[in-house]
């Protein structure tokens, strides 16, 4: 909430960017995919949580003892306050995290997602100006109409890793923590009640995680193509005038695209089994312990 008056303008300013370079049938193709993406996301990762929340309601009134006992109901409330209100308690506790943080993420991971959009048209429009069917004087044009647009992409970027660095540091190591406790508790309750919930709530987890890592991946992988969409161009064609600034583009455009946990690492593929190879490791030795 601190920062909702920055999310509100880079929405307002994405809302308009699609007027300025969607513009022919190929562009909405690509606009239109990636607001099937937005939607996807929203509703996969949503299922997923609120089914959790509501099994885990579910749960917990069918065998109340779990209250206190196993997470995500690991909170103790007093014993002489009536059962019903401490179920309400848990349930609605629960329900209200599990939006918050499904807001949080879906906002996040769009935006992230309307980054690669305009990397992709940004690499549609360079991928124009491979014929030489424009003069000299149109390829210059639609070159410096890329490079402005390439600026607008970076200074988004920069803002939508500015606000959401360090939450995302936050929620990365509680996500963490939470996935590595939960994994440890469906190893150590085989065959307990609630086991299914532990199973959901790691599945909601990784795909938290899974989110992040790909779409972030993805606009790394569109932004290494700009060079090579910049160089594929026809420039010998397009004069010494057009070339200089190609040069400059493709020196800009070499620099990585990436989101950050915090500054410390990049969200990536690479980062995500990373993460679940570390995560492995830390409940192998919790159940080492625990044998013991």
């Amino acid at each position: 909430m601190y920062k909702f008056h920055n999310v509100k303008i880079i929405v307002e300013e994405m809302l308009e960017l699609p007027s300025l370079y969607v513009r022919d049938e190929k562009h909405q193709k690509i606009f239109r995919a990636s607001e099937i993406e937005n939607k996807l996301i929203v509703i996969v990762y949503s299922t997923i949580v609120l089914s959790t929340a509501f099994l885990g309601i579910g749960t917990l009134i069918k065998d109340p003892t779990i209250g206190g006992n196993i997470f995500p109901y690991r909170s103790f409330l007093p014993g002489f306050l009536p059962q019903i209100l401490r179920i309400a308690y848990w349930s609605t506790g629960v329900t209200m995290l599990s939006i918050q943080i499904v807001a949080i993420d879906c906002l996040n991971v769009n935006l992230i997602n309307q980054i690669r959009l305009h990397l992709k048209l940004l690499n549609l429009n360079l991928s124009e100006l491979v014929s030489s069917k424009q003069s000299s004087k149109d390829a210059f044009n639609i070159l410096k109409n890329c490079i402005k647009h390439h600026q607008i992409i970076l200074r988004l970027r920069n803002e939508i890793e500015s606000i959401f660095k360090y939450p995302v540091l936050v929620q990365f190591s509680v996500s963490l923590l939470i996935f590595v406790m939960t994994g440890f508790q469906a190893i150590v309750l085989t065959g307990a009640d609630g086991i299914i919930l532990v199973y959901f709530y790691c599945a909601c987890i990784t795909c938290q995680l899974f989110s992040y890592c790909w779409f972030a991946n993805q606009v790394m992988e569109e932004n290494k193509l700009l060079v090579i969409a910049g160089y594929n161009t026809s420039w010998f064609d397009f004069g010494s005038r057009y070339s200089k600034i190609l040069i400059i583009f493709m020196i800009n455009a070499q620099q990585p695209l990436t989101f950050t946990v915090g500054g410390f690492f990049n969200l990536s593929l690479n980062g995500f089994t990373g993460i679940l190879s570390r995560s492995y490791s830390s409940i192998a030795v919790l159940r080492q312990m625990y044998a013991k």
